[in-house]
């Protein structure tokens, strides 16, 4: 088999957990490296492919534009996923391949054995990385040739928990969606009364989000300005709880669940709150809180 030329345009594979099936960070994430990779391709001349586990849904063009050579979702099916990577590596010469996940890292493991000369490269987002991972993850990242850290603080982590040499994790922080349209419109206009808003996934396994601790204080906020109102932009299995709290406060009058909105109309709500509020305790870097500060909202 001959080596290919330096000069050969270059061949990535993106390896994802989720792009278009819901709004959360992560996918916000994979959205914009989808998009980034896409325009290298067009104006290197290079290759990009993806390959998402989770997605069920066409991929939205505006992210996925002709540079791609294909894009392919496994529709959450774990032995579609893994069938259709096999077949990508064994079938192609990529320079690169980029794992959206650590829980996809495993498979980081296997192109060398076709390909030797081939880069991987893993994403660390936040909490699942803020602890002692298993085994084959710990082997795997070590293997691996970059990590891609969105943040210092995930970094340090990632170096007390896996022991990940330094030199060997570069940052590649999250950004606002170059599709984010902020309008014309005066990022002024707030509502009256005050309009506190989150925007988030609520599910149990993310309960420290910090909506609970939001939602317990509002007493207190009312009894000392007056009424406002706070508005949830998001969906999950723990919004029921979320509810029962405050109907027990007996502020759930106050309290509104929008569940998950268009972007247009998300946008609608950055732009009339008076105040953005997610106090989580385990965040990597939330997309949200760019997408706030793009209206000039406090924080």
């Amino acid at each position: 088999m001959s080596a290919r030329s330096s000069s050969s345009p270059k061949k990535i594979l993106l390896v994802l957990p989720e792009v278009f099936n819901c709004a959360g960070g992560i996918q916000m994430f994979c959205r914009a490296l989808c998009l980034a990779a896409g325009d290298w391709a067009h104006d290197s001349g290079g290759s990009v492919s993806a390959l998402v586990l989770n997605d069920r849904l066409a991929p939205d063009p505006r992210y996925i534009n002709g540079s791609f050579a294909s894009y392919s979702g496994a529709g959450k099916s774990k032995t579609r996923f893994v069938s259709q990577f096999l077949q990508l590596i064994i079938s192609n010469h990529y320079d690169w391949i980029i794992f959206g996940h650590v829980s996809l890292s495993p498979l980081a493991m296997l192109p060398k054995l076709f390909h030797p000369r081939v880069k991987t490269a893993v994403v660390a987002y936040g909490n699942e990385v803020w602890q002692p991972l298993t085994k084959i993850q710990r082997k795997a990242l070590r293997q691996a040739d970059v990590m891609l850290s969105i943040s210092d603080h995930t970094k340090g982590e990632l170096i007390r928990h896996s022991h990940i040499p330094t030199e060997k994790i570069k940052i590649l922080p999250c950004a606002l969606d170059p599709h984010w349209d902020l309008g014309a419109s005066n990022t002024n206009c707030e509502s009256k009364p005050p309009l506190i808003l989150t925007v988030a996934r609520m599910t149990k396994k993310e309960t420290h989000k910090g909506i609970d601790s939001v939602i317990k204080s509002l007493p207190a906020v009312i009894h000392k300005i007056g009424p406002i109102e706070y508005r949830v932009i998001g969906e999950g299995d723990d919004v029921p709880r979320l509810q029962a709290l405050a109907a027990e406060l007996g502020i759930a009058k106050h309290v509104l669940f929008m569940g998950g909105l268009p972007d247009a109309e998300l946008r609608e709500h950055y732009r009339r709150c008076s105040v953005f509020v997610l106090p989580s305790g385990q965040e990597g870097f939330g997309i949200v809180f760019l997408e706030a500060m793009a209206y000039a909202k406090p924080v």
